[in-house]
């Protein structure tokens, strides 16, 4: 190979490696189908990334995948969409897998001057990328928490990207010290359920929020459609999305809201229409046994009567499943059987749910909780 053809390039790197892969519940057909289930979950998140198979380098590493990205694609959206969608396809597999263990991924993201040569990709950035993912400090983050996915950034990509976003909080990052080898350097933890659930001041302001959609049924669909519907009338866009979760079904979404009044209007509509304070003429909820029918009558084409419209799509689409929760920050539905409950949370319910998420998977809990958080009798209001 010429001299010329081995100068060094700027890349991203990605490298994902299965945590315990090597354990002895896991025999040589549980490692095969991981590895295959490996690359499934690495190249589905690289391209909601934003980064097609096509167009980066990548190499098998037995229990692992290593990538170098182009530079091309910007590091932002890998940092701030990777580590979620990685978790998000995860999650996927291991609800569907037959796996005597859940599989779970360490996550390093590096970047730096990368050589390439007849036997593959070499530098000193491709070596320090390999010791954040051998790192004490990440695989413990990783054994001490329930989450999919643990990540560890260079100390470059803190600096450069993520003290920069406008979608991660660097508050949810912790820095710690690496010695690996003959590496000494520093570099960021995070998992990536914080990175979704913290998003910074500047998004708020902008109007950017999260949406979060959670059925008891395994298909949820109906329901987050109709919130996209509803949330429309107001203005809104779907600016990003997770892949949702099977089992029950569970998604999160990221939605951009540019009119405070809009919203504010939408969140006191849906608060009135659970409480049977929308005009009859528009929409009718009966309660019969523990089942809730909706008819809904044709709409004239004002905004008020859109956005009443779309409300009963939604109250009609959790009719299908038992346990149903909607929280967009700017309103809170509940449904447990036959009983549904709405409101607009406070700033304190608000910080409660960013630090208690996974209670948006429990209803049941999540009644419960917020209720002592509030000094308010939620559960109790019916749908009428």
């Amino acid at each position: 190979m010429a001299d010329a053809d081995r100068r060094a390039l700027h890349r991203t790197m990605v490298v994902v490696d299965v945590e315990k892969f090597g354990s002895p519940d896991r025999t040589l057909p549980n490692q095969m189908a991981i590895r295959e289930r490996l690359n499934q979950v690495v190249f589905e998140a690289l391209a909601e990334a934003g980064v097609p198979s096509d167009v980066s380098y990548h190499e098998d590493r037995g229990d692992g995948v290593f990538v170098l990205v182009p530079p091309e694609t910007p590091k932002a959206s890998l940092v701030e969409t990777l580590p979620a969608a990685l978790a998000a396809a995860l999650r996927r597999h291991n609800t569907t897998s037959d796996d005597t263990a859940p599989v779970r991924l360490r996550l390093a993201l590096h970047t730096g001057e990368v050589a390439f040569d007849e036997h593959g990709a070499t530098s000193a950035a491709v070596t320090t990328a390999f010791r954040l993912l051998d790192a004490a400090a990440l695989k413990q983050a990783l054994h001490d928490s329930a989450a999919p996915v643990a990540v560890i950034v260079s100390r470059q990509l803190f600096d450069e990207v993520v003290l920069h976003s406008r979608t991660l909080d660097p508050a949810t990052f912790r820095q710690v010290d690496i010695t690996v080898k003959d590496t000494r350097d520093s570099a960021w933890i995070a998992l990536p359920d914080s990175l979704i659930r913290h998003l910074k001041d500047a998004d708020h302001s902008a109007g950017i929020h999260q949406v979060t959609v959670y059925t008891s049924g395994d298909d949820g669909t109906s329901v987050r459609d109709a919130l996209v519907e509803l949330l429309e009338t107001a203005g809104g866009t779907i600016t990003a999305s997770g892949e949702p979760e099977r089992g029950s079904w569970f998604q999160q979404l990221f939605a951009r809201q540019n009119d405070p009044d809009a919203v504010k209007n939408l969140a006191e509509a849906v608060t009135a229409a659970v409480a049977n304070e929308l005009a009859s003429d528009t929409i009718e909820t009966v309660v019969q046994g523990r089942d809730i029918t909706i008819e809904v009558h044709a709409p004239d084409t004002t905004s008020e009567e859109r956005t009443a419209h779309a409300i009963a799509r939604l109250l009609d689409a959790c009719r299908g499943h038992e346990d149903v929760v909607v929280y967009t920050r700017h309103f809170l539905l509940i449904k447990i059987g036959p009983q549904i409950t709405a409101w607009e949370p406070t700033d304190d319910e608000c910080h409660f749910l960013d630090c208690n998420p996974a209670l948006l998977h429990s209803p049941h809990e999540l009644v419960a909780a917020m209720a002592a958080v509030a000094h308010r009798p939620h559960a109790g209001r019916r749908a009428r």
